[in-house]
């Protein structure tokens, strides 16, 4: 199984998603982030399941991937491992996720 690694955005974006969803439901929150792990280790084993960003992020081999409505954005690196390079609400602008 390839490794998986968040960047440091991913972990404050992960976070951010668990307090959002926590101040109604701890156990909800609990239950997405198992999901959003989930998710990470399905594409780090088909990779190539989410849509290329690549060309419109100008982020070599980006990709996006949707879980409920959050967008996981993720490449795999020069050593093959996936990167989870954010993890944003679906109705932000993408281009706005390399700004911060």
């Amino acid at each position: 199984m390839r490794e998986i690694f968040r960047t440091t955005l991913a972990e404050r974006d992960l976070l951010d998603i668990w307090a959002y969803i926590a101040e109604d439901n701890c156990e909800a929150a609990d239950r997405f982030l198992d999901t959003l792990e989930s998710t990470f280790r399905s594409l780090a084993d088909l990779p190539g399941m989410g849509r290329s960003r690549s060309e419109e992020l100008f982020v070599p081999g980006l990709r996006s991937f949707s879980v409920g409505r959050y967008m996981v954005f993720y490449y795999l690196n020069e050593t093959g491992e996936l990167v989870v390079m954010r993890v944003v609400h679906s109705a932000r602008d993408p281009e706005s996720l390399l700004d911060d």
